[in-house]
């Protein structure tokens, strides 16, 4: 095995700022913040729970079942009462072009990133980010403005455009800025989303994209292809197996972006080439089925409509499955929801709320692993499992906060899931509408112990176990409260919860 070849991408990943990991011990034994009363959702494999957490600069210091009064107590430590709701590891969109094709839908960037916070993504994967999009981000960055973790791809083409060998200026993984980081390269190998074969364009010939791909790989970059049609992905993987020879053992971790069509044999192969499956959780539910029906049914391949969104089948053969919104494209109504995707995922139910077939009914996922695809899978999709995905110490401080626990709360009910906080790096960088007091780490001392309230700045009296109460709603403003944005989005419409509810019950159970 040539190790100067693929040392690159197993370990220039974590050369850069992401290895303070190893250095949380060294940091003063004091946090800065606890997070407390809540149910944390770690996403390790072991599947605990925690009630506690402490924060110590930006990253994670302590996970425990501890009620750390210690530091509740110390005015020097900021606190975040949850009141039993539920903390996970920050969203992760794996696939997006939140930023940069925010034109699609007539916002600035402060907007979309704001709505990208609302919705707890804490990291996205911009993928098309040429030299012009680059300095934006670094820029956006050193303003302050980009609240968020980015993974750049830089793109090889777009279409029939080639942009030829520029992305060499930079190193795989490379960060540019505090947040911006370099992830990878993109290609796009075909014009989809459509729903077949028939006139659909491939981008390059099978001798003009093996050495594309093999020069990248050689220089460690992580390559992500865009490909919907199953010909196109087998031009794809073709390239990748070239280019990796006989050493698949899963340092490489390329993608396909999208697959929409996969066959049997190309699930074998993807999982024998240790391949990455990059998939949108918003699309393929029941709105998009007559046009899936109706746009095979030209094709000559039978039941090619089954072959559509297998991720049941791409969970089961083994292939680690990456959830993402590609936001702004695909589904504006929905436009970059994170609970919303999960739902679809798992259930296949579009806006309408119509009743899936049941070649979509197999291909649902549970809503574990639509959380997998989202935190520590998709971090494993940008070599980032060993900084964030999970909740574990020496990992960065970025966390969702929900209203209720995703895995516990029954499936019809699932869309009233709402995102009350989102975190990054121990800082808050979104409060829902009317927590803004839990948000700013303010408590109110049962009236049966005082009649004075205490909050995180006060040490006159000290807090206890039974002290802790829900706290009221308070009128601090916080810089990323956001409550107002979806009223923006002019393509935005309701979603009809009632048939959907309906739907689920009578169909789904």
């Amino acid at each position: 095995m040539n190790l100067s070849i693929i040392a690159p991408m197993w370990l220039n990943h974590s050369i850069h700022k992401y290895s303070m990991i190893s250095s949380v011990s060294g940091q003063s034994s004091k946090p800065d913040l606890v997070i407390i009363n809540g149910t944390i959702i770690t996403m390790e494999s072991d599947k605990l729970s925690y009630t506690s957490l402490a924060v110590s600069g930006d990253l994670i210091s302590e996970v425990t079942n501890d009620t750390l009064m210690e530091e509740i107590n110390d005015a020097a430590i900021k606190k975040i009462y949850l009141g039993g709701r539920t903390i996970l590891p920050g969203f992760i969109d794996s696939h997006a072009h939140w930023i940069g094709d925010r034109d699609r839908v007539g916002l600035t960037a402060d907007e979309v990133i704001k709505l990208a916070l609302s919705y707890g993504w804490t990291t996205i994967s911009e993928q098309f980010v040429n030299q012009d999009r680059l300095n934006e981000l670094v820029s956006l960055d050193g303003e302050d403005r980009l609240k968020l973790r980015v993974n750049a791809y830089l793109p090889i083409n777009y279409q029939e455009q080639r942009f030829g060998d520029w992305y060499q200026a930079y190193q795989p993984h490379e960060l540019v800025s505090d947040k911006v980081r370099i992830a990878g390269v993109k290609l796009f190998m075909d014009n989809g989303p459509y729903f077949s074969n028939i006139g659909r364009n491939h981008w390059f010939t099978p001798e003009e994209l093996n050495p594309i791909v093999k020069t990248a790989h050689d220089l460690g970059f992580q390559i992500s292809i865009h490909s919907f049609i199953d010909n196109a992905t087998d031009t794809a993987l073709n390239a990748i197996e070239s280019a990796q020879g006989d050493n698949s053992l899963g340092q490489y971790r390329h993608r396909i972006e999208h697959a929409s069509f996969l066959r049997d044999d190309q699930l074998l192969r993807l999982d024998d080439m240790n391949v990455i499956v990059s998939a949108q959780l918003l699309w393929y539910s029941t709105d998009w089925a007559e046009d899936m029906m109706s746009d095979t049914a030209a094709d000559p391949t039978p039941d090619l409509h089954t072959l559509i969104a297998r991720w049941r089948d791409v969970i089961d053969q083994g292939i680690t499955f990456i959830g993402s919104t590609d936001t702004p494209w695909g589904v504006p109504e929905d436009l970059g929801s994170s609970i919303k995707g999960i739902y679809t995922a798992t259930t296949r139910i579009g806006e309408e709320g119509l009743i899936p077939p049941q070649w979509m009914l197999d291909q649902r996922i549970t809503f574990e692993e639509a959380l997998k695809s989202i935190t520590i899978d998709a971090a494993y999709g940008a070599f980032q499992e060993d900084t964030k995905g999970t909740i574990q110490t020496g990992k960065l401080a970025d966390f969702v906060v929900l209203s209720d626990n995703p895995l516990e709360v029954l499936p019809e009910d699932f869309l009233d899931i709402t995102v009350d906080m989102t975190i990054i790096g121990g800082e808050v960088v979104f409060c829902a509408e009317g927590l803004e007091t839990m948000c700013e780490g303010v408590y109110q001392i049962d009236s049966s112990t005082t009649s004075e309230s205490a909050t995180s700045d006060s040490s006159e009296s000290n807090l206890t176990d039974s002290d802790l109460t829900s706290s009221s709603s308070s009128s601090i403003p916080l810089y990323f409260s956001y409550p107002l944005l979806l009223v923006i989005l002019k393509v935005r419409k309701k979603f009809d919860h009632g048939t959907i509810r309906r739907n689920f019950k009578n169909t789904l159970q």
